[in-house]
């Protein structure tokens, strides 16, 4: 049990590492002039350029937070496909982010409704793609209630016709019932459309 929670550790770490990586900085902030590399346009329905919709698939993995507790160690894992929508604020980098979806555990005995809220930031990065990260308050409904927060790293890398492609991962810390303190691994792939 020990060497499954390390290797779920290290991927986590080197997931985060590799995203790291490639984010550049700009000497004058976000605020500064840059290339036009995600530019927003207008979705006709909606009249606006505020709303982008993606669907996306996310795995998450709940376990005690004694790492050292080898003989009554409990988990869950979840595999939820979901929908989110982001609104883009006046100020492009910041966006707010809803989602959520069904779910169920690796042997599909438990079910699940996961959903989300919170608020994501992009920084420019290389080869025209954005790394940022998201903040997002966590609740799982079901046999095993579950609520906390996370903290992700996303890349995001533009397709064609307004289509793009976020992967993320990252961590958290969870309160579940009748468990004394857990922590949360998130890793998940989305395409929004709408971008662009």
């Amino acid at each position: 049990m020990i060497i499954r929670k390390k290797i779920t550790l290290v991927v986590l770490l080197l997931s985060i590492t590799s995203l790291s990586a490639q984010t550049i900085v700009r000497k004058n902030g976000l605020n500064a002039e840059a290339p036009q590399v995600n530019k927003y346009t207008s979705l006709s329905f909606w009249d606006s350029q505020s709303f982008v919709f993606g669907v996306g698939v996310n795995y998450y993995v709940l376990e005690d937070l004694e790492l050292m507790n080898t003989y009554n160690s409990q988990q869950l894992i979840y595999l939820c496909p979901e929908i989110s929508i982001e609104y883009i604020t006046r100020w492009e980098p910041l966006k707010l982010k809803i989602m959520g979806g069904p779910g169920w555990d690796e042997w599909a005995t438990r079910t699940t409704f996961h959903s989300a809220a919170g608020l994501r930031i992009d920084w420019m990065g290389i080869r025209n793609s954005t790394v940022g990260f998201q903040v997002m308050g966590e609740l799982f409904r079901g046999e095993e209630p579950v609520s906390g927060w996370s903290f992700s790293i996303v890349q995001s890398n533009p397709w064609y016709f307004g289509v793009q492609v976020d992967l993320y991962s990252g961590l958290g810390l969870v309160q579940i019932e009748d468990w004394e303190s857990s922590y949360m691994l998130k890793f998940g792939a989305q395409v929004n459309f709408g971008q662009y």
